[in-house]
């Protein structure tokens, strides 16, 4: 339980919301309420092994740069705020579970990567 009443605290105000709706402010402010029910959900799809399927969606966007020719134009994908929840504690986790939390495997982990590259990561050591 403790580390879903953390894991909100490090995410960003300002983020667009994602597939589902749900912006980070949500989960930051929701408070021992908002803790509680993410651990009931999170802990259901942990045993069960599983991911929600809309954790997985995103919403790709175009951002406007002043250019008028729309193939340069950048992309920017919105995923869920909830999904991005669940897969930083799983990290946390299996970084723990492995003993990856400390050194060199510690700092690759830290810089930035993406879940992929992190999950290989782990799997690799």
């Amino acid at each position: 339980m403790d580390e879903v009443v953390k894991a909100p605290k490090s995410t960003k105000f300002g983020k667009a919301a994602g597939y589902d709706k749900v912006s980070s402010e949500m989960l930051r402010c929701g408070g021992g309420i908002m803790a509680s029910l993410l651990y009931q959900l999170f802990d259901q799809y942990w045993k069960s092994c599983r991911v929600l399927n809309g954790w997985c969606k995103a919403v790709i966007v175009l951002l406007y740069n002043g250019s008028r020719q729309v193939h340069k134009l950048p992309l920017s994908y919105l995923l869920s705020a909830v999904g991005k929840l669940y897969t930083k504690i799983i990290i946390e986790r299996v970084m723990y579970e492995t003993k990856i939390g400390s050194g060199t495997y510690k700092r690759d982990f830290e810089m930035g990567w993406g879940v992929r590259t992190k999950f290989f990561l782990a799997r690799h050591y």
